[in-house]
């Protein structure tokens, strides 16, 4: 970083009004922009910012230079952080409104204030305050939830209000931060109170107040409405409009060639969603948006879902009487007696309301599933994720200079930054700042806009920049491997689990269920977060090469899947009935005492299907009296042994062949459909391009 002792005077600056996007810990980069603008003589006698960038804007109008708002970013960022545990308690016990808190930003950042024009009397700093100490007017853009508009809180509207509280509420990204609460008062409507979110949502990069004409004239009527507006006002609000607006956003815009629509996929009796181009209606390279995604979006999970759900509250209803009769003999041994009823009934209460809402899921699911899925999820993503984003064309005018913030290694919401990752941000950013002030186009212009030159030069789109050579179809070797891997331990782990016959067999069946989690959570986890990237780089970088491709690969896929799969059931047929030769079912009649050596055995009576007499059979399973259990006799006709449930080999490699035919049914199901979406896409395109097309054809 530049050392401040380079930095061109107070006196020397050039003044400019400065315009600050939005982007979360992103904003961090700020501090390197900020050093470049002061290495080259301008700093900002006005400015405004939505989310981060309005705690960047409150910042500089407290009287900051950029060094010093670069030692004030750990302290921030470490005042929006909250430990894991206390958000998980919060939740549990229902009063998490937000994955974070604004508490700590709100109180760091009043504290900061204070202490920046000497207040200490406790009371927050309020617009009028930080104005009247430090000259420098401050725009603040929230927006509110009740009337779907923006707010815009400043010194001559909003004079009164906390600055702090102004500043976190315009930074309350939906779902990540509480909203903040406003009060309004008329004499006709009475006192209300509106919640605030994210400025960002509406405006986030909010050039507008010092651009838009009647967003100026009303803002002016607003203040001289309320008796607010002096003499000397009209000075200042005139060297404001003169002044030059330099704004500063998070990363680059989509290139404007880039997006420019070519036309509509036609109806044509089609589902316009899914059926034309065997597309999904929404990609996110973001692990969990996806996994729902994909899995509500599609009919068949749904419908698998659904009926698992019912099947479970169906059999958690009918086994209820023995569960309640054995829960209440449980129950007597340690509660009060006077506690005895209501805890049963309230247990019970809360199992029937459990199965009822069990049951209504089940009907959502079904529903309005795909609903939530295809609409809801990509409206609460797109809300969400709106500060990270500004339109193609911000900066492209000739009545102001935008400046491009690089942020690489930072996230929106990651606000636990390593040092050295927050000074590798800053530094690029001050670097790739400065290259832009340097530019000869961008320097000509800011001279124009000061009144030093004659005419600014326009600027060149250029040609479209071509997109990056992508390989969405392309398999590679660790993702084969780690879907193997994870197959063989979950499928390993639930075979051990099943044939655990021992006394020790619940322990074994509840710790493979729990090992069965965890590897196929973390498969789940890898191989949706890589479907993911995969399916959000097909929806970026659209349809290329796989248009030209044959279906005939994933054709042969998908046979194989199908045999795969046919193999396996043939495979579990041969070995249920072989079994059938050799074993027999038998009923559990009655458990013997235990007078055998091996304590760990126990001893029971069955009656075996077509046979008359019953049998002794002794094992270290613990077994209920009326269960059916497969038993093979031995020589002696008095004598059974119990057999497991999997114990035949051929059940394995049955499961081995499923899971591979699945895999491949999947995978060629896949490759089908993105061939056929390239195909038609590209079809639809051509017919647009060719100038004999028929009319029918276009959009």
């Amino acid at each position: 970083m530049t050392d401040p002792t380079t930095s061109a005077p107070t006196s020397a600056l050039r003044a400019v009004n400065g315009v600050f996007k939005g982007g979360g810990a992103k904003g961090i980069a700020y501090a390197g922009a900020l050093t470049a603008m002061r290495d080259r003589g301008l700093w900002f006698h006005s400015v405004a910012g939505a989310s981060a960038g309005a705690i960047t804007a409150s910042l500089i109008a407290s009287g900051m230079d950029p060094d010093e708002l670069a030692a004030a970013v750990p302290k921030g960022l470490a005042a929006m952080q909250s430990s894991l545990p206390q958000r998980v308690a919060k939740a549990v016990l229902g009063q998490a409104t937000s994955v974070f808190e604004s508490k700590g930003l709100r109180a760091w950042l009043d504290g900061v204030l204070a202490e920046r024009i000497g207040k200490t009397d406790g009371t927050p700093v309020t617009f009028e305050e930080l104005f009247e100490s430090k000259g420098i007017e401050l725009y603040v853009v929230a927006m509110d939830l009740s009337n779907g508009l923006p707010v815009v809180f400043c010194r001559r509207t909003t004079p009164t209000v906390e600055v702090a509280g102004a500043v976190a509420a315009s930074s309350a990204i939906p779902g990540a931060f509480p909203p903040g609460r406003g009060v309004f008062h008329s004499d006709e409507d009475g006192t209300v109170v509106h919640q605030f979110v994210d400025g960002g949502t509406w405006a986030n990069y909010p050039s507008f107040v010092f651009q838009d004409r009647s967003f100026r004239a009303w803002l002016r009527a607003a203040t001289e409405a309320r008796g607010r507006w002096a003499a000397e006002d009209d000075e200042a609000w005139r060297q404001e409009e003169a002044r030059p607006v330099i704004g500063f956003i998070l990363g680059s815009p989509t290139p404007l060639e880039h997006r420019q629509a070519a036309g509509l996929v036609p109806l044509k009796g089609r589902d316009v969603n899914r059926r034309f181009d065997q597309g999904p209606t929404y990609t996110s390279p973001k692990r969990v948006n996806y996994l729902l995604g994909a899995l509500l979006s599609s009919d068949w999970a749904r419908l698998i879902i659904g009926i698992a759900m019912a099947v479970w509250v169906t059999l958690s209803l009918v086994t209820l009487p023995i569960g309640v009769r054995r829960f209440s003999t449980w129950l007597a041994d340690w509660s009060p007696d006077w506690f005895y009823p209501l805890a049963l009934v309230g247990t019970l209460s809360l199992v029937v309301l459990a199965s009822v809402v069990a049951i209504g899921l089940v009907v959502a699911l079904v529903l309005v599933g795909r609903i939530i899925a295809d609409t809801l999820i990509p409206s609460v993503q797109a809300l969400i994720g709106v500060p990270t984003r500004v339109a193609p064309w911000i900066g492209l005018g000739e009545d102001s200079i935008v400046l491009r913030v690089p942020h690489e290694g930072l996230k929106t919401t990651e606000f636990n930054v390593s040092p050295a990752a927050r000074q590798t941000a800053i530094d690029d950013a001050h670097a790739s700042v400065l290259a832009q002030l340097d530019d000869a186009t961008t320097a000509a212009r800011l001279d124009c806009l000061f009144g030093g030159g004659t005419q600014a030069p326009p600027l060149q789109l250029g040609k479209p920049s071509p997109l990056p050579v992508v390989s969405p179809d392309r398999v590679s070797v660790d993702g084969v491997v780690a879907a193997v891997v994870a197959t063989a331990v979950i499928g390993g782990v639930g075979w051990w689990g099943t044939n655990s016959a021992g006394t020790d067999g619940i322990g074994r069946i509840i710790l493979s269920v729990a090992v069965g989690l965890v590897a196929g959570g973390a498969a789940l986890w890898y191989v949706g977060g890589r479907a993911g990237t995969r399916s959000a780089t097909r929806a970026r970088f659209g349809v290329r090469g796989a248009a030209a491709r044959s279906t005939v690969f994933a054709n042969v896929v998908i046979a194989v899947g199908v045999a795969a799969v046919i193999g396996g059931g043939v495979l579990s047929w041969s070995a249920m009935h072989d079994r059938a030769e050799d074993t027999v079912q038998a009923k559990v009649l009655s458990a013997q005492s235990n007078t055998l050596p091996d304590l760990s055995q126990n001893a029971y009576t069955v009656q075996a299907d077509g046979i008359p007499e019953p049998l002794q059979m002794v094992t270290t399973r613990h077994l209920r009296l009326g269960e059916r259990v497969f038993v093979a006799i031995d020589s002696a006709p008095s004598r059974a042994r119990l057999v497991g449930p999997l114990d035949d080999g051929r059940f394995a490699l049955a499961v081995v062949l499923w899971m591979v035919g699945l895999g491949a049914l999947t995978s060629g199901v896949r490759q089908r459909r993105w061939i056929t979406r390239c195909h038609r896409l590209g079809t639809l395109v051509n017919g647009w391009q060719s100038p004999a097309a028929p009319e029918a054809a276009r959009p």
